[in-house]
C-alpha cells in the first residue's frame, strides 16, 4: 500500500515536495523535478545533459516541425536552427542528440523526407554548422555524442562509425563491412556502441568498447546475441542493453577487463541504461511487474532506485532517464496524453534552499491585473530560512509554450531593480507583477537569490 512522506506540503520549483513511496521503495536522493518547457508541439525530448546541467534534445512546434534545441538555466529553451542547406536538398527534420560542457550540441539534419542527412554542430553563441572535412566537403553522417575536445561521434556514411575532430580530420572506424554505430564517447575518444554482424544467417548486434589501443572490443551479451553499449564514462565503464530472450533486455554494466553486469529491473522483465556518470551512477529505463515502463537511477550504495518514488507526490509519471551529469542532475522524459515532455532533475541535497510556493499557480489572472508572486525559501530540514538577509531577484519572464521573453514590470513601483518585497509579517517574499503588456497563456517567472547560484522559477497563468 502507498504512503505519503510529506516534509513540507508546498511546490519547490514546479512540483510539491510530498513524496510517494511505497513498501519497496528504497532509500535514496530525493529530485526536485524542473519542466524544460516545450515549443508549443507535442513532444520536447532531452537527450543529453552536461556538468552545467545544459540539455540537448529535440522539439516540436505546432504544426509538428522537429526542431534541434539547447536548454540552459540562463537562456531557457533555445531553438537550433539548420545550417543553409546544400543545393537542390530541403531541411525536413532537425535533431540534437548530444552535449558537452562548452554547450556544444550536435545532432542531425535529415534533407528531402529523410533521403539524405548531414551531421551539425551548433557552437554556444553561434549558428549551427555542418561537418565538414579538411577540405570543407560535408560529411554525411548522424551524431550522437560529442566529448570535452570537441570530438563528435555517431553513425557514418556507409557501414563504418567515426571521428570527427573540430579540425576537420575524420577518423573513419571499422571494417567496411559490418555495420558499426557509436552511441557514446568518454573525454579520452574511447567509444562505445553496437556492430551488426551476420552470424549463421542471422543478424546479430554486439556491445563494443573501442580504445586506439585495442580497437573494437566485443563486450559479449547477458545470454542471447544482441546486445548494445549506450554510454561511456571516463573510466572506460559501458553501459546499454542486453537481449535475454526475444522481447525481454536486461541493463547492462561492463567496466574493462569484466564481463557484462545484469542490473536487474525493477519488478518487470526488462530494462536498459541510458547513461552513466564519472561516479558510476546509472540512469535508465525499468519495467514493473504490471508492465508499466518507469525510469531509474542505479548506484551500487542504492541499488535500481525508481525515480517516481523520489519526486514530488502528483508529478507525472517519468517514462526514460536518458543521462546524468557530475553532480547528479537527470534528464528525463515524462508522458501526459498525446505529449512527451522533459525534466531536470536536481537532487534536493545540491540546493542550498529550497522554494517554497505560497499562492495557486493553476489560477488564471486576467491580463492588465496584478499577479501576487508569494514565495519563502526553506532549509533541507524544512524550516523557512526567508529574511531581509536574503535578497530574491526577478531576472527573466517567458511564456512557456513558446520560450517568448516578456517585460519584467512591477505594480506600483512595488520592486525596485526587480528585487521581491521580504514581507516581515508572513516570512515570505512578494513580487506584484504587472501583466499588461503579456498575453494569455501560462508564464514562468525566474529569479535568483543571493545566498547561492540556483535559479528558481514559478509559474502563473493569464487570459
Amino acid at each position: 500500500m502507498a504512503r505519503l512522506d510529506c516534509a513540507l506540503a508546498t511546490t519547490v520549483l514546479t512540483v510539491g515536495l510530498c513524496l510517494q513511496t511505497t513498501a519497496s521503495a528504497q532509500v535514496g536522493p530525493v529530485y526536485i523535478a524542473e519542466d524544460i518547457g516545450s515549443l508549443g508541439g507535442q513532444d520536447t525530448v532531452g537527450a543529453s545533459i552536461n556538468d552545467q546541467g545544459d540539455i540537448a534534445g529535440f522539439a516540436t512546434t505546432p504544426d509538428g516541425t522537429y526542431h534541434a534545441i539547447r536548454y540552459s538555466t540562463d537562456h531557457g529553451l533555445e531553438i537550433i536552427d539548420a545550417p543553409p542547406a546544400p543545393p537542390n536538398l530541403d531541411v525536413f527534420l532537425v535533431q540534437g542528440s548530444g552535449i558537452n560542457n562548452a554547450g556544444d550540441v550536435v545532432g542531425v539534419v535529415l534533407f528531402n523526407f529523410g533521403a539524405a542527412s548531414s551531421g551539425f554542430v551548433a557552437r554556444r553563441g553561434q549558428p549551427a554548422q555542418f561537418l565538414t572535412g579538411p577540405n570543407g566537403i560535408y560529411v554525411s553522417s548522424s551524431p550522437t555524442a560529442t566529448n570535452d575536445n570537441g570530438v563528435v561521434t555517431g553513425a557514418g556514411q556507409g557501414p563504418n562509425t567515426f571521428r570527427w575532430y573540430p579540425t576537420g580530420l575524420f577518423d573513419d572506424l571499422g571494417d567496411g563491412q559490418t555495420r558499426t554505430v557509436s552511441w557514446g564517447i568518454n573525454g579520452s575518444g574511447q567509444l562505445t556502441g553496437f556492430r551488426t554482424q551476420l552470424v549463421g544467417g542471422s543478424l546479430f548486434t554486439n556491445a563494443f568498447r573501442y580504445t586506439d589501443g585495442t580497437g573494437f572490443v566485443d563486450l559479449g551479451s547477458l545470454g542471447s546475441n544482441d546486445s548494445a553499449g549506450v554510454a561511456i564514462n571516463t573510466s572506460g565503464v559501458v553501459v546499454g542493453w542486453s537481449r535475454l530472450q526475444p522481447g525481454v533486455s536486461h541493463a547492462f554494466r561492463a567496466d574493462p577487463g569484466q564481463p557484462m553486469q545484469d542490473l536487474g529491473t525493477l519488478g518487470g522483465p526488462s530494462s536498459g541504461a541510458q547513461g552513466i556518470n564519472d561516479a558510476g551512477t546509472i540512469v535508465g529505463w525499468a519495467t514493473l511487474a504490471n508492465m508499466q515502463q518507469h525510469a531509474f537511477v542505479r548506484s551500487d550504495a542504492d541499488g535500481m532506485i525508481d525515480l517516481n518514488d523520489r519526486v514530488a507526490s502528483g508529478t507525472p509519471r517519468l517514462d526514460i532517464a536518458y543521462g546524468i551529469n557530475r553532480s547528479g542532475q537527470i534528464v528525463v522524459t515524462y508522458s501526459i496524453p498525446g505529449q512527451v515532455r522533459t525534466f531536470r532533475l536536481t537532487p534536493a541535497a545540491a540546493l542550498p534552499y529550497r522554494l517554497s510556493v505560497l499562492y495557486d499557480e493553476t489560477k488564471v489572472h486576467h491580463i492588465g491585473s496584478t499577479v501576487p508572486i508569494k514565495v519563502a525559501l526553506v532549509d533541507q530540514s524544512g524550516q523557512n530560512v526567508s529574511g531581509p538577509a536574503i535578497t530574491l531577484t526577478a531576472s527573466s519572464l517567458r511564456l512557456v509554450s513558446t520560450q517568448t521573453s516578456g517585460v519584467l514590470d512591477d505594480s506600483g513601483n512595488a520592486n525596485a531593480d526587480n528585487a521581491f518585497r521580504y514581507d516581515a509579517s508572513s516570512g515570505a517574499y512578494i513580487y506584484n507583477l504587472a501583466t499588461a503588456d503579456l498575453t494569455s497563456g501560462i508564464w514562468e517567472l525566474r529569479f535568483v537569490a543571493s545566498a547561492g547560484p540556483t535559479t528558481y522559477s514559478v509559474q502563473f497563468q493569464l487570459r
